[in-house]
This record gives structure tokens, C-alpha cells and sequence, in this order.
């Protein structure tokens, strides 16, 4: 399949890019964005997404709007259905790539994709050749084998729609508010932190990411007893709020002094904000993990053997992976099948030393307090 190239400059003025899946999701079709508005510089380019996400692209400067679907009200799907009714965009980029799902089906997925990208009439349409979208495609994008998929990241997949897979020109991206960084700077003064200050991560909204709260509080534990000079800043949403309280009320008081959990406290601009302010990130695989990859933050992140490990690595060079193989390896499942995740498998005692690796590169860096 040879696909055309897009449409000149000069004939597109409104652009729709329909992202609908969840916050790394999100984070890592950032890239094609940008080479999406170096390709259209003067376009009016609109990206259709999830309500949570949003405070992900609201102040990205390739971005002129958003257009938001509101999956968390019973009108929600409504609402967006009758904004896209015959919008007649000149070009409309399906930014959703045909790798390894594990939430849902491709083909669920990308039936719903073109149901929308019809509903809006749009002059041109760009996007993956699967069976449910190719044939309603001007510029169908040839998929991946899966070989190909297995071993590429997602950036560069998604990257594949605008012919740049491998440039890395164009990097993952997460935008701040000043607003959001005046507000973090009140809250960590407030609290009377001092640098370095370290965050960390240890859940994810598929269970076989998730690192099991004993094995979390006993690094927590480790890593302040063995460094006395950093405070700790504990993020996640409401579904790793009570482990996080559980962690900090076990912690003898004059380490208690030294964490704070912010865990189902701050939003997502928020909570970028107050990562930008950490010398490091110790981080599962999830959202986060991409909210901190975005902002280019050395870290050491957690990975389960559940997918095939190159496509959700972070991009950014000061990454530290751990992961341990296993047999039954890509599962694809969101929750181990077998009742031990292999995400399990990576000690404190190993998350304690790679972070101290971390930390030894980053001051060769002069970049640790």
C-alpha cells in the first residue's frame, strides 16, 4: 500500500485530531502534533478528547483547541456527536494506533473512530488501514506488522501517520501553566520542603502495573532512611489515595516530616507542577510515568512483563527501566491470570539502587541540589 502524501499547506486551514483513550495515550501522540503543526503552520488544529485528559494538552502551543467529550455524563457522548455533526474539517488525523490493547478491542475501538470521523464530513482523512477505518481513509497509513509493533515505541507508531517515525525532533511533551507553577512553588514553600525533593509513583489503573504496597513502603522506608537529606512527594489519583495514607502513618514521625501525599489532592496541571520541582520520579508504568516523561525528568520507572516492553518506554534519555521477564510474557492481561504480577518481581532493594545510580549521573550533571 503506498499512501499519499498529505494535502499541501496551503489547502488546509481546520485540522481535527481525534484522541480518545487515556492520559498517556494522550502524552504520547504529542510528537505527531508537533509535526503536525510544523506541516500546517497556520491550521486551526482541534483535538477531541476524554474531559480527564485535557489539563494533559490544554496549554500545548501546537494546540488551538479542544474539543472535549465528557465520558464521565450520561449526555457526554451526545453533546460530542452533535459538535462534530458535519463539522466539515479539511483534515481529520486519527491518532490512534493498532498496537497490543489491553483495555478494549482494536476493532471496537476503531469502529467508533469511523462512526465520528464520518459523522463530521471531513474533506481529507488520515490514520491507520485497519478493516474498520480503511475504507472511509483519503490517506490510509499502512499498519505495522506485529513484529514491527512489538518492537517499536509508541511515539515513533504513532509517529508512522506523518511519515517521522524515529525523529526524534519531535519529543513527548507536557505543558505547564504558570498559574500551575506559581501554585506549586506556594504549596512546596508552604510545606516547608527543601530540595532534593523525589517523586513517586506506584500505581496504575491496570492491576499488573501496580507495585504492591508492601514492596512500595518498604523503598519508601529504605530510601529515606539512607538519605536524609531528600523529602518525598507520594502522587497519584483517588485509587492510590488510601494505600499512600497507609504508607505515611506507618512512617515514624521525623520521617513523616519528609513526605507529603499528594495522592487524589491535585490535578493534573497540578500535579505536573509539582513533578517539574523533583530532582527524580520513581514511577510504575502509567500515566504519570508519561507526565514525567513529558517533562523530561530523569526517573526510574517500573515495568510488568504484561505487553511487549519497547512500546510504552519512556523516550526521554535519563530513564532507568526495571523489568524482569518471565515465561508467560506478553499476557497482554490487566490483571495477572495467575495472581502474582511480575511487576512483583523488582525488589525495593533494586528500586533503592537504581535510583542511587539515577542520582549519581544527575549530579555528574550538576543537576542535583
Amino acid at each position: 500500500m503506498t499512501t499519499p502524501p498529505l494535502p499541501a499547506p496551503e489547502e488546509i486551514r481546520r485540522i481535527a485530531c481525534l484522541m480518545l483513550a487515556d492520559l498517556g495515550d494522550a502524552l504520547v501522540v504529542t510528537p505527531a502534533l508537533h509535526a503536525l503543526r510544523e506541516k500546517y503552520p497556520h491550521a486551526a488544529i482541534t483535538v477531541i478528547v476524554r474531559a480527564n485528559v485535557a489539563p494533559l494538552l490544554s496549554h500545548n502551543p501546537h494546540i488551538d483547541a479542544l474539543l472535549i467529550y465528557r465520558n464521565d455524563k450520561a449526555w457526554g457522548k451526545y453533546l460530542l456527536l452533535w459538535r462534530l455533526l458535519g463539522r466539515r474539517y479539511d483534515l481529520w488525523v486519527d491518532l490512534h494506533t493498532p498496537t497490543f490493547n489491553t483495555f478494549c478491542s482494536n476493532a471496537e475501538v476503531f469502529k467508533r473512530n469511523a462512526f465520528l470521523m464520518r459523522l463530521a464530513m471531513p474533506r481529507y482523512r488520515a490514520g491507520f488501514a485497519l478493516a474498520e477505518l480503511a475504507p472511509f481513509l483519503t490517506h490510509p497509513v499502512p499498519v505495522p506488522t506485529d513484529t514491527e509493533l512489538a518492537g517499536e515505541n509508541i511515539v515513533d507508531t504513532t509517529l508512522r501517520l506523518l511519515n517521522q517515525a524515529g525523529n526524534r525532533h519531535y519529543k513527548k511533551a507536557f505543558y505547564l501553566s504558570d498559574a500551575s507553577r506559581r501554585r506549586a512553588a506556594e504549596v512546596i514553600e508552604h510545606e516547608g520542603l527543601k530540595p532534593p525533593l523525589i517523586g513517586f509513583f506506584f500505581g496504575s489503573k491496570q492491576p499488573a502495573e501496580v507495585w504492591r504496597e508492601d514492596l512500595a513502603k518498604a523503598f519508601l522506608e529504605n530510601l529515606l532512611e539512607r538519605h536524609t537529606d531528600i523529602s518525598v512527594l507520594i502522587f497519584g489519583g483517588e485509587i492510590e489515595r488510601p494505600a499512600a495514607e497507609r504508607m505515611c502513618a506507618s512512617l515514624p514521625d521525623h520521617k513523616q516530616a519528609r513526605v507529603r501525599n499528594f495522592a487524589g489532592r491535585a490535578h493534573l496541571q497540578h500535579t505536573g507542577a509539582l513533578m517539574e520541582r523533583c530532582s527524580a520520579i520513581v514511577t510504575s508504568n502509567s500515566g504519570p510515568m508519561h507526565m514525567a516523561d513529558g517533562l523530561n525528568l530523569p526517573m526510574v520507572a517500573l515495568f510488568s512483563s504484561r505487553n511487549y516492553l519497547p512500546i510504552w518506554l519512556p523516550i526521554n534519555k535519563q530513564a532507568i527501566v526495571l523489568n524482569h521477564p518471565v515465561e508467560c510474557s506478553p499476557c497482554l492481561a490487566m490483571a495477572c491470570p495467575l495472581a502474582h504480577p511480575c511487576v512483583d518481581l523488582i525488589s525495593p532493594a533494586e528500586v533503592l539502587v537504581a535510583f542511587e545510580t539515577l542520582r549519581d549521573r544527575i549530579k555528574a550533571n550538576s543537576n542535583y541540589p
